[in-house]
């Protein structure tokens, strides 16, 4: 059975053309005429694999997501038309542009994070006592005037340990019937929701 993309937006004629790049790069499979589809699973899992421990020395918080979000990109491209001579050196170049956004989103959401938990009551209300600095006092306003799905999302999506994070976002995901893709998404627009009502708030001093 032939492989499939992680991500059924992507058409499988570009998904075709990708595994066909892939094993023109690939030495062992250039020198066979043919190739079945247990190569090609392979051939696409040892590519995965590579891109999958480059986030690993990159540090990215979930190498396996940013893996698939590059070839999810590549399949994109490919779909729109680009010419790719060398996939391999394309790929990584990808690549780095997932890593770089990801370390930025990583920044930010422990900002976010940072801020969640200094606000987050041990009784899980956000009616408690408001913090006298004026940003952690807009901050507060605005998670309060988020939906509670909305606020309950962005707490159990930024709070926890790394692993924690990652499991949370996966239950979340599933819970929600959404890919992590999408999740993530949803999750960056009411971040940034969030970081902007906090700025109006501090701008013009009153709160939401």
């Amino acid at each position: 059975m032939q492989p499939t993309s992680p991500y059924s937006g992507a058409t499988r004629e570009a998904f075709s053309l990708l595994l066909d790049l892939l094993r023109s790069n690939d030495e062992n499979t250039a020198r066979s005429s043919a190739s079945d589809d247990s190569s090609d699973e392979l051939l696409y899992r040892r590519f995965r694999l590579r891109l999958v421990r480059y986030f690993h020395w990159h540090r990215c918080a979930d190498p396996e997501l940013c893996a698939d979000d590059t070839l999810f990109r590549v399949e994109r491209k490919l779909a729109a038309g680009e010419q790719v001579l060398d996939i391999h050196a394309y790929l990584f170049g990808v690549a780095r542009i997932v890593a770089r956004q990801a370390a930025s989103r990583r920044v930010k959401e422990q900002a976010v994070l940072d801020a969640l938990t200094d606000l987050r009551p041990a009784e899980g209300s956000f009616g408690g006592e408001l913090h006298q600095d004026d940003s952690v006092l807009c901050l507060q306003s605005c998670l309060d005037a988020l939906m509670p799905d909305q606020r309950e999302l962005l707490l159990r999506y930024y709070t926890g340990s790394q692993r924690e994070r990652i499991d949370n976002r996966s239950r979340l995901a599933a819970e929600l019937g959404l890919g992590m893709n999408a999740l993530r998404n949803r999750a960056l627009r009411l971040r940034d929701r969030l970081e902007h009502c906090t700025r109006d708030c501090m701008k013009n001093g009153r709160l939401p």
